[in-house]
């Protein structure tokens, strides 16, 4: 699969052909391969310390100097205008937030023929909202038996864009990052935050009950 996503998210990406060659990062994993020149940006010491103690057009003056001949997405989280986090990819969860030209946009940059798509400041792009969903890792692998009507119609009962999913069954869970506190098991996104929180909610019982029943067959 080029766009190299888990198969729960694959329904997000039909709407554009991505040829084989062209392998796009949608996890940190895989990027930190495909760009070993610039995988220092996953140290969180390093990041901080290139960009110094005065530094305001931050995120644009990093990528200027110190990303030059990196061509790709790239996600930058931010605290209290410092980066504290960059990764060589873009975030699976949004793609249908930006708007239908997003995917193809995508594939034409990593394909060589640049950015296709609107510039950031022609976006009239609405505040979205990306919902974690925190439980025990169990219910990692109980997500991995929904199907894609069992998303669309959770999407479609709450109006949200989209439900993904963290874990696939490809991979080891013990591969996942995995911090304290907690397994991401999903997100939900869309436009609405109260709207996304009662879908996290109601996937959260969804997958409760899944799980409660698999142990009662057992």
């Amino acid at each position: 699969m080029p766009i190299l996503h888990s198969p729960s998210s694959k329904r997000l990406f039909g709407s554009a052909h991505c040829p084989p060659h062209c392998k796009i990062p949608a996890y940190d994993c895989d990027a930190y391969e495909l760009y070993p020149k610039f995988r220092w940006v996953y140290n969180k010491l390093t990041v901080a310390e290139l960009q110094g103690i005065e530094c305001e057009k931050y995120i644009a003056d990093f990528v200027e100097t110190h990303l030059t001949g990196y061509t790709g997405m790239m996600n930058v989280e931010t605290i209290g205008g410092k980066i504290i986090e960059a990764h060589l990819r873009f975030s699976p969860q949004w793609p249908n937030m930006y708007g239908s030209w997003f995917t193809s946009s995508l594939v034409d940059l990593y394909c060589g023929k640049g950015w296709t798509g609107p510039l950031a400041s022609k976006i009239a792009t609405p505040v979205g909202y990306s919902v974690p969903l925190w439980d025990d890792e169990k219910y990692a692998k109980t997500g991995t038996t929904l199907t894609d009507n069992a998303f669309r119609r959770l999407e479609s009962m709450f109006n949200v864009e989209s439900i993904t999913m963290q874990y696939s069954r490809e991979k080891p869970l013990e591969s996942t990052p995995r911090p304290s506190g907690g397994f991401r098991i999903a997100w939900v996104n869309g436009y609405d935050l109260a709207r996304c929180k009662l879908a996290r909610s109601a996937l959260q019982a969804y997958l409760h009950q899944l799980d409660d029943t698999e142990q009662w067959i057992y």
